[in-house]
């Protein structure tokens, strides 16, 4: 068996660490998320590409949600309780999804991460 081929083609997770640098950065004083809602994965892509080359927006995380995740929150939400709160709910999703060109089955999400 060649032990060295076994530890980097396993990515390294039969090695052995031999030393390691911790660094203890301050927790930050204040976070705040956003999300943006696109209406495919590719205007996804575009999106972090663009905040990415961005010199004055730096974000602490940027993550892309496929249709699929972005589905799941949705259902994992839950409804929402009484029956003004549903149908104001129910008009909104209709109104941005029309005006915006969302279709449920693309529609991704960004979340957006400041510190």
């Amino acid at each position: 068996i060649d032990l060295r081929s076994l530890m980097l083609g396993s990515e390294g997770g039969l090695g052995i660490i031999v030393s390691a640098v911790i660094k203890i950065l301050p927790l930050p004083e204040c976070k705040e998320y956003e999300s943006v809602i696109l209406p495919s994965f590719q205007d996804g892509l575009h999106f972090m590409k663009d905040v990415a080359a961005m010199r004055q927006f730096k974000p602490a995380s940027v993550r892309l949600v496929d249709n699929a995740q972005f589905r799941l929150g949705q259902v994992l939400k839950g409804e929402e309780k009484g029956f003004v709160s549903s149908v104001t709910y129910n008009m909104m999703k209709l109104a941005v999804s029309s005006i915006y060109n969302l279709k449920k089955d693309s529609a991704v999400s960004v979340f957006i991460t400041f510190e």
